[in-house]
């Protein structure tokens, strides 16, 4: 069996990825027009959760990190991923910027469903930040008789 690839189909496929690049950029740049708009828009004291799967993110803006009282985010089922953990601002920036794990109250993070592993998302600066206060938030509950989910994020 023998199998040809003509220039229709190799100009077909490069245009493929062209358009799913172009997708994943154009996601972007809408999330963070939308989470600009909450920022400015809406009084943020009261936004405790976020709910963002299945939007084919990439990586999500540093302006996510001005919502200050955000608790719980989910980023389930999208598409973020590392190709390296050595970040770099210009780059390889890192996809969960550190000011959504340093500057908000975010104890709830699922990843479920995206190209991430647990010690690649151990790597992110800020994360640290966010185990801590998640480990003492749950801790609380844990001693208060509540069952809880001390996983990572949804990742394995």
């Amino acid at each position: 069996m023998m199998m040809t690839i003509t220039t229709t189909t190799a100009i077909h496929i490069h245009q493929k990825n062209i358009i799913q690049t172009y997708k994943h950029i154009i996601i972007t740049i809408i999330i963070t027009i939308i989470i600009t708009f909450i920022i400015i828009l809406i009084p943020t004291v009261s936004l405790t959760e976020l709910n963002l799967d299945q939007n084919s993110l990439v990586s999500l803006p540093p302006q996510l990190g001005q919502l200050k009282k955000l608790k719980t985010l989910s980023l389930r089922r999208n598409h973020i991923r590392v190709t390296s953990t050595n970040f770099s601002p210009t780059t390889n920036p890192q996809p969960i910027p550190p000011s959504v794990f340093q500057d908000t109250m975010l104890i709830d993070l699922n990843l479920h469903g995206n190209g991430l592993r647990s010690g690649e998302l151990n790597e992110f600066v800020g994360f640290d930040a966010f185990l801590e206060r998640r480990k003492r938030v749950k801790d609380k509950n844990l001693y208060g008789g509540a069952l809880t989910d001390m996983g990572v994020c949804g990742l394995d």
